[in-house]
């Protein structure tokens, strides 16, 4: 059932409803300083917890979240968590036994060319398929007739 749509400008938030009754407009400005912070807070909370909706994995989820907050500070709201690789940054970790941070941030100062030949290079994709396996196989373990 569609109940409506919201409107956001600089200083509104407006509902539009369905029914096209009086829409309802609230303004910013007539909340306190107070409430404006937990709003703030509270938005931002779910965008950075959307961020990493549908990762496979803490590593990625980490990612996509830090991509989003990126966004943020460049002042861009529409940007997405992408799923820029949480297993490649997870492989390269264990490919060059380093924490996860240390190859997540060697990841971040890469450009696009070095990141496309670190996908192509055989050593990562097999420690990718090595973690995608681990995880299928975690996954799997406690149904019917699993066995190793």
């Amino acid at each position: 059932m569609n109940i409506g749509k919201k409107l956001i400008t600089n200083d509104t938030l407006t509902f539009i409803w369905a029914d096209e009754s009086e829409p309802t407009t609230y303004r910013f400005e007539d909340f306190t300083k107070d409430m404006q912070t937990r709003a703030m807070q509270h938005g931002l909370s779910q965008k950075l917890g959307d961020a990493y909706s549908g990762a496979t994995s803490i590593a990625e989820a980490k990612i996509r979240q830090e991509e989003v907050f990126k966004a943020l500070m460049e002042n861009d709201w529409n940007r997405k968590g992408g799923s820029s690789g949480g297993l490649i940054i997870e492989a390269l970790a264990q490919a060059a036994n380093v924490s996860f941070e240390d190859a997540l941030e060697a990841w971040n100062g890469y450009d696009d060319d070095k990141r496309k030949m670190i996908r192509a290079d055989k050593t990562v994709k097999v420690e990718v398929a090595k973690l995608e396996l681990a995880r299928k196989l975690e996954a799997a373990k406690g149904s019917e007739g699993f066995t190793l």
